[in-house]
């Protein structure tokens, strides 16, 4: 499992969700989550908010704490891509960025906005706003989001083990 997208170098949300569970469940957590995580993996390696869209609450297993991050990954890029059109053509562009990175992932996104852009962007920033910020943008922190793939190792413990 790779940490980063291959082509950006931009963070991958599934190896996070699986690294935590490991840290969690002293090692463990890693072996119930990544088959979670690589079943809603495309053959390309992407993560789409739509794949993990069904996962929404804490009985569906980490995969719905997977669905937050993507959707945040989402609201992140959607964003930075306005720095990369001008002023009358931002909002339109940056909601066709949003539809493209749900429906196809980070890359694909990040694609369309380097080959349409009519002003240089940074993909530098962006990958600071998808690293550690990613989790301030939803209002949260990075602990916050550890203990809710806890908490879904935990209840998914609780009922295979009745």
């Amino acid at each position: 499992m790779e940490t980063h997208t291959p082509k950006y170098r931009l963070p991958d949300h599934g190896y996070t969700i699986v690294r935590w569970a490991h840290e969690l469940a002293k090692g463990r957590g890693a072996v119930v989550v990544e088959p979670d995580v690589e079943g809603i993996r495309r053959p390309d390696g992407a993560l789409a908010f739509v794949d993990a869209a069904p996962f929404k609450t804490v009985p569906d297993g980490p995969t719905s704490v997977l669905r937050e991050l993507l959707d945040l990954e989402a609201r992140e890029i959607r964003s930075w891509s306005k720095t990369g059109f001008a002023r009358f053509h931002k909002g339109a562009a940056a909601r066709r960025v949003d539809r493209i990175c749900r429906k196809q992932g980070s890359e694909a996104a990040v694609d369309w906005v380097l080959a349409n852009a009519t002003a240089e962007v940074n993909i530098g920033e962006l990958r600071d706003r998808l690293g550690a910020r990613l989790y301030d943008a939803g209002g949260f922190d990075e602990d916050y989001y550890r203990a809710e793939v806890g908490r879904c190792i935990e209840h998914r413990r609780r009922r295979i083990n009745g």
